[in-house]
């Protein structure tokens, strides 16, 4: 008997998302030579998730990150560090989104073997943040609105 499984990702229910707050932002996504332009509504819940939502409702991309780390992409889901090369850099994002209460305030640089990442934080929260990927021809620039 031949088992064949392939483009199977984990699965398990979903957490309902109950939204606290939320930050209107700008959004440009390069992959390679295509590059997206959306606005975006980066959310946060009370449990501590973070979900962001590309376009329109209904929105035409969501993505979104558990306190637990369980990353939901479109056609992907599983721990946020299994994250496929072409999600790290969203996987990144939420990441630094769902943390931003701990970052110092001002500009920082962050270099990691896998990304560059430079973050603007106020004391209104985050102002920009900026990742491109060292794996892959990828990157992604969001400019919170105030």
């Amino acid at each position: 008997m031949l088992l064949l499984v392939a483009g199977c990702a984990a699965s398990r229910e979903a957490v309902p998302f109950v939204t606290a707050s939320s930050q209107s932002a700008v959004v440009r996504w390069q992959q390679g030579g295509r590059v997206f332009v959306r606005e975006a509504v980066c959310e946060r819940s009370d449990a501590g998730a973070v979900r962001v939502a590309l376009g329109e409702k209904p929105a035409e991309r969501q993505f979104s990150l558990e306190p637990d780390g369980w990353f939901i992409a479109p056609g992907w889901s599983g721990e946020v560090g299994e994250a496929t090369l072409d999600l790290t850099v969203w996987a990144s994002f939420l990441t630094i989104f769902q943390n931003a209460d701990r970052l110092p305030l001002g500009e920082r640089e962050l270099h990691t073997p896998a990304a560059r990442v430079a973050v603007d934080k106020t004391r209104g929260g985050l102002r920009s943040l900026s990742i491109r990927s060292q794996d892959t021809a990828e990157s992604l620039s969001v400019v919170f609105h105030k």
